[in-house]
């Protein structure tokens, strides 16, 4: 429930990956727009961007700074 209140608290993801206790990171391969939050453990809270487009910056990147909303996709240990 810690992690949804950040989620829900702060004013886009940038602003998540500056809370270091999340462990906030993007995922990579076939989960690359993704995103994942320690929750305790080897568990963590997979989302998503919740936007029909999602932000992208010049290079192509997902632009943090203009997500501000999120899907939740699953709670899973994935190691």
């Amino acid at each position: 429930m810690q992690r949804m209140l950040v989620l829900r608290e702060l004013r886009n993801l940038q602003d998540v990956s500056n809370v270091r206790a999340t462990k906030f990171h993007q995922l990579k391969d076939n989960r690359d727009e993704q995103f994942a939050m320690k929750l305790f453990r080897g568990v963590r809270l997979v989302f998503e961007v919740g936007h029909a487009e999602v932000p992208r910056k010049k290079d192509g990147g997902i632009d943090l700074a203009n997500v501000t909303a999120v899907r939740i996709i699953e709670i899973v240990n994935y190691h």
